[in-house]
């Protein structure tokens, strides 16, 4: 298999290559607002850094969020558009299992919500804890520090140490890889669990500003 993976939700906007399980290329570059403009030559980049062609590839992973709105929207049309093209499968893998992919022992994955919550979950050994949520860091925090029983927690994500509590460190790459979601896809593609490009949906677990804004003044007509 020669799977493609990508990752859009956050500042980081990540392209990897892998063949199974080995991973031969990567580029990621952190640019809170560049995605639409360097996700494509990212994937070229990389194509051509592992000696192959688009044409080779036998499906696409995509990081689906949660994450910021208009950066998953990003990454989902490049995938689908790929998929399509090529006649691929895709997977769909979620940012916050990929951010806790390869950490030893309780990994905490966290990015910022906005309005005090976070997207939030825990993996131990990259097996699921506690199920992805979107919580107020306050309450996450408190609930956190009973699941993990004492033991040290390894941060991921675009929170600010600053705002984390002492019985935790941040991980030495705190934000989404593409290396991790090109893994977990090729993964989900060996078993079965492929799917067709117009089934690729994003996972942002709340509505947008805008949303909330036109319900609201819908809600306040006559």
């Amino acid at each position: 298999m020669l799977t493609l993976g990508l990752d859009t939700a956050t500042a980081a906007c990540t392209v990897a290559l892998v063949r199974d399980g080995s991973v031969l290329a990567e580029r990621t570059e952190v640019h809170p607002r560049g995605h639409a403009s360097r996700l494509m030559p990212l994937v070229t980049e990389v194509v051509a850094a592992a000696g192959c062609t688009r044409s080779a590839l036998t499906g696409v992973a995509c990081g689906v969020g949660p994450g910021s709105f208009t950066g998953l929207r990003i990454g989902l049309a490049t995938a689908k558009a790929l998929a399509l093209a090529l006649g691929l499968p895709c997977a769909a893998v979620g940012t916050l299992p990929a951010l806790a992919y390869s950490h030893a022992g309780l990994c905490a994955p966290l990015l910022d919500a906005g309005r005090g919550d976070v997207y939030a979950a825990l993996y131990r050994d990259g097996a699921e804890v506690a199920a992805p949520r979107l919580v107020p860091l306050s309450d996450w925090l408190a609930d956190l520090d009973g699941l993990r029983e004492g033991a040290p927690v390894t941060w991921a994500g675009d929170l600010s140490p600053d705002r984390l509590p002492p019985w935790g460190h941040m991980a030495a790459e705190p934000l989404p890889r593409g290396r991790a979601v090109a893994l977990l896809g090729e993964a989900m593609l060996a078993a079965g669990q492929g799917l067709a490009p117009e089934a690729l949906n994003p996972l942002y677990m709340r509505r947008s500003a805008a949303e909330d804004l036109w319900e609201q003044r819908r809600g306040g007509r006559c």
